[in-house]
């Protein structure tokens, strides 16, 4: 890749701009998700909690089969983190993502303890789970974690299925069943059954379904290197190989023009 020009001041600052705007804007959400007082979800919350005193920790769905291991130990933390939130001090508590943890006991004992006898939160967890509290906590006002995953998990499907359905429409029935075998290879299912990472593959799903619809109309370069990249990152997680890939050098190959004189070449093997 090479540059033959300099970028211009303007752009630089309005891509910063953006970027400042977008956090703002998603620390906005999450702290108006944490403003939704904790009565409003303890039932729901309850429930939860009784659900994972049932289960395992880690239950294999199928058994022998590893990427079949459901993580109720992700979703309890998750779970608890949601419940504990302080609606009184909502930066703080957002920041904090702190939940209850009695030392050396398990995650599903210690938060049906907190539901039940209304302990504070003592553990921070202030790394990356909390992020979707701001579907999760509005949904735990009226569903349990069960319904939760379900409605989740079936819209992360619906959007997979409308991305293929996109892709075919366009012709590229090869790439649309590559993309389909993907998800299935990583057990696509299993987003009916944990929610630690439902909501990578929805805001996934919901940009790629947005890149297939703007290539319609565009055809710069910009254009299809992104769409180049997020189906190669897709796939990429779905462990398909570059054998699943070729049709994309195919339709997308040839020498594309970047912003500010970059060129980048795609050579079919």
């Amino acid at each position: 890749m090479k540059s033959s020009g300099t970028p211009k001041y303007g752009v630089i600052l309005r891509c910063c701009a953006v970027f400042a705007a977008t956090a703002l804007i998603c620390a906005g959400l999450l702290f108006a998700a944490d403003m939704i007082p904790q009565s409003a979800v303890r039932t729901e919350c309850t429930r939860s909690a009784g659900y994972y005193m049932k289960k395992d920790l880690f239950p294999y769905l199928c058994s022998g089969m590893f990427n079949t291991r459901q993580d109720n130990y992700a979703d309890c933390i998750l779970n608890n983190i949601i419940y504990s939130m302080d609606s009184s001090k909502p930066v703080i508590s957002t920041l904090r993502a702190a939940y209850y943890q009695k030392p050396k006991e398990d995650v599903n004992k210690s938060f049906m303890a907190a539901v039940q006898q209304g302990l504070a939160p003592n553990t921070d967890y202030s790394r990356y789970w909390h992020g979707s509290m701001v579907v999760l906590r509005p949904l735990f006002t009226f569903m349990d974690i069960v319904q939760i995953r379900l409605l989740l998990g079936v819209l992360a499907a619906a959007g997979i299925a409308a991305a293929v359905w996109m892709l075919w429409r366009e012709g590229q029935k090869v790439l649309a069943v590559s993309f389909a075998a993907g998800a299935v290879w990583v057990n696509t299912w299993m987003l009916t059954k944990c929610i630690e990472y439902v909501t990578t593959f929805l805001v996934m799903d919901a940009m790629l379904m947005i890149l297939i619809a703007y290539l319609r109309k565009h055809t710069s370069a910009e254009a299809r290197t992104a769409f180049k990249q997020t189906i190669n990152h897709h796939e990429s997680r779905c462990g398909v190989t570059g054998t699943y890939l070729y049709p994309e050098r195919q339709w997308y190959g040839g020498s594309f023009r970047l912003p500010y004189g970059y060129t980048f070449d795609i050579i079919h093997s």
